[in-house]
């Protein structure tokens, strides 16, 4: 309950009061620092479970892999892949090579992650995988190895309507807006719908909720006002706007 709730301090104060720690407690605090962007806690965390004689399971090791995957820590992250059979007779399951996956679409090795979804144990047809591949591709750019995944993941979920708009969104970043709006009329044809994602914050014990072009919040006009406060910073440090994000730029963008 304290790591879902962010609390790593009360987590840890608890976990070191108990005795006779199990294979459940451990896991329950590697994956509590994994899920929260703890990750050379999490490396330490697995460490003391293997000295203090306790086997790690399948369920530990996706707490180690998520942590190596949150932190960028790639050879390590294989280490671990592979020590689950060599060292502690794991076979490590599609849910183990899906981490992977993600963890080499964020360093942008993208050819890699899509090998490893070939010699992977049914992973041509792991949506989750094929996800994060399409996921990366298009943070990164790579248009070729997003219609590949895009394609497969057509085949496997033909009704997600996610999976189209990231293609989408692709080709508008490569500049292709034709093929972009083919797909756009495609979903409309076969009535494919992306369900609204929003977000939320809790401030004093009252929820807000923001959907994207809605102007129903009652500070809808001070949120905008700093949102374009904020963008020449944001920029001074690098940032490039993506072109199919261009649209917050327009005045009826902000919720």
């Amino acid at each position: 309950m304290y790591c879902k709730c962010g609390d790593m301090i009360s987590a840890i104060t608890l976990f070191e009061r108990l005795d006779g720690k199990d294979r459940v407690t451990w896991n329950s605090i590697i994956i509590g620092f994994a899920q929260n962007g703890h990750g050379e806690m999490t490396v330490c965390m697995f460490d003391r479970m293997i000295e203090a004689g306790t086997k790690p399971n399948h369920v530990t090791f996706l707490g180690v892999l998520s942590a190596c995957s949150h932190c960028g820590l790639l050879s390590e992250g294989f280490h671990y892949l592979h020590s689950m059979e060599r060292e502690y007779n794991i076979v490590p399951q599609l849910d183990h090579y899906g981490i992977l996956i993600d963890l080499l679409g964020r360093k942008n090795r993208l050819r890699e992650a899509a090998e490893l979804i070939k010699g992977a144990p049914w992973g041509t047809n792991h949506i989750g995988m094929w996800g994060a591949l399409l996921g990366a591709c298009r943070v990164h750019g790579n248009l070729e190895l997003a219609k590949r995944a895009a394609e497969t993941l057509f085949e496997l979920e033909p009704d997600n309507a996610a999976r189209y708009i990231m293609l989408s969104n692709v080709y508008a970043a490569a500049g292709r807006w034709d093929d972009a709006r083919r797909l756009r009329r495609y979903m409309d044809n076969r009535g494919l719908m992306k369900e609204t994602a929003y977000s939320w914050i809790e401030i004093k014990n009252i929820k807000h909720k923001f959907v994207a072009k809605d102007k129903s919040h009652s500070q809808s006009e001070e949120i905008k006002e700093l949102l374009l406060k904020l963008i020449d910073p944001i920029k001074d440090t690098g940032y490039v706007l993506h072109i199919e994000s261009s649209y917050f730029l327009e005045d009826d963008a902000f919720s």
